[in-house]
């Protein structure tokens, strides 16, 4: 099982990547699939999900180094050292003490990149054009270490599946804001990946349940994907077959495909025929406690602030100055870039706290819009790494978290603005 560096090991049996079953697994599987696209030409590959759905999910996605017992047993082998028998907890910290870590980080990557290449040896030998699509993209550790460069041939260019594009980058960004913006994300993340120098396509992903209600978003969102990257995908999820949102879903797609084909990438730049959804009604203030309209904040902090009993949190739905003032304190994490392409919802956030309010923003360091220089509008920013240099979703750390945070709106609460 994979065991975390702080010594979390998945409760839902995660697999370790180091795991001879979990490789047992994957290899059977995909030779099986190479082996039918022979025969059936349109199975050109096969879509590996490494997104992390362990209820320890919050420490990234897989995979990122694993202290399990058994790559400590090959390590120890392989460097001639003799490593006690150690609780999870106590691995990295002796890895560290020792001077081990470095030789055993570069180790278990080896393992990695020694699999992959294995792997796709026996899919080469069945089908040597059978490509593999991996996600979350760019990527956690496991793949930019050892499945980008062992898993892509020029005969199989690895298939790059991005979730970033999936919706708006807010819920409340205008069409073309939220169309610009997934744009740029998309070739940012391209330039990254293009400068690993592999043969790869790269596709943007669109889901209709992040903006549900908004088909024609996403229509044009896949056309503007297509017209950057190698295509875009779909993880299907939100409107239900025979009704009504489906065929209209369906029907916005059949538009972006027709585009695309005729390669003029046009759907994304008509103007928009459906309405947009209205500003939402300022929220109601609940008597004797503090309104929190927060983005991008995970639903354990938005339950433990509505657990304190002096917090009414709720998500943040517009930057329309009105709805902003229905909040004693707007919150903003992480997301930021968008900032600097959209001066009227930066205009907003400048009035609301220059009217006495009060804004926590983290994860800022790069936006240019929010950086005042005047005291007197300032907003209250942090960035919020993992205290102690703990991962935030170990235990202690998420007490810790909670703790900052909390002295964060405390002074927020005292101030004047």
């Amino acid at each position: 099982m994979m065991v975390w560096r702080d010594g979390v090991v998945g409760t839902k049996a995660l697999y370790s990547p180091n795991c001879e079953e979990l490789w047992k697994k994957i290899t059977e599987l995909l030779e099986a699939h190479a082996r039918l696209s022979r025969s059936i030409p349109s199975l050109v590959g096969t879509f590996l999900d490494f997104e992390n759905y362990d209820t320890h999910g919050g420490y990234g996605h897989c995979y990122d180094l694993s202290y399990d017992q058994l790559i400590l047993d090959r390590f120890s082998k392989f460097a001639n050292i003799a490593i006690p028998r150690l609780q999870p907890r106590d691995r990295y910290p002796w890895l560290v003490e020792h001077n081990h870590h470095d030789e055993f980080e570069k180790f278990q990557i080896g393992e990695w990149k020694r699999r992959c290449r294995a792997l796709r040896d026996r899919i080469d030998a069945i089908n040597p054009s059978f490509q593999l699509a991996v996600y979350p993209v760019p990527g956690p550790r496991f793949l930019e270490e050892a499945a980008y460069r062992n898993w892509s041939t020029r005969a199989a260019p690895l298939i790059l599946a991005d979730a970033a594009t999936y919706g708006p980058p807010m819920g409340f960004v205008k069409h073309k804001v939220a169309l610009r913006e997934n744009r740029r994300k998309l070739l940012d993340h391209i330039s990254y990946v293009r400068k690993l120098g592999i043969p790869f396509q790269y596709v943007g992903g669109v889901d209709p349940i992040v903006d549900p209600g908004n088909p024609e978003f996403h229509g044009k969102n896949a056309d503007m994907i297509a017209s950057v990257g190698d295509g875009y995908w779909v993880f299907y999820e939100g409107p239900t077959h025979g009704q009504d949102d489906h065929r209209k879903a369906f029907d916005w797609f059949a538009r972006a495909n027709r585009s695309i084909k005729r390669q003029t990438f046009h759907l994304q730049y008509q103007p928009r025929q459906t309405p947009e959804r209205e500003l939402p009604a300022p929220i109601p203030r609940v008597p004797g406690k503090l309104t929190i309209a927060h983005e991008g904040v995970t639903i354990g902090l938005h339950k433990a602030l509505n657990r304190t009993g002096r917090f009414h949190a709720r998500s943040l739905e517009s930057l329309d100055l009105k709805y902003l003032q229905s909040a004693d304190i707007v919150w903003i994490q992480a997301g930021m870039r968008w900032m600097d392409s959209s001066p009227e919802l930066v205009a907003n956030l400048r009035s609301y706290v220059e009217r006495g309010a009060r804004l926590l923003v983290t994860h800022l360091g790069w936006s240019k819009r929010l950086c005042w220089t005047s005291t007197r509008c300032r907003p209250w920013t942090c960035s919020a790494k993992s205290p102690a240099g703990l991962h935030p979703g170990t235990t202690d750390a998420v007490g810790r978290m909670y703790s900052m945070i909390a002295s964060l709106l405390q002074t927020l609460i005292s101030s004047r603005g």
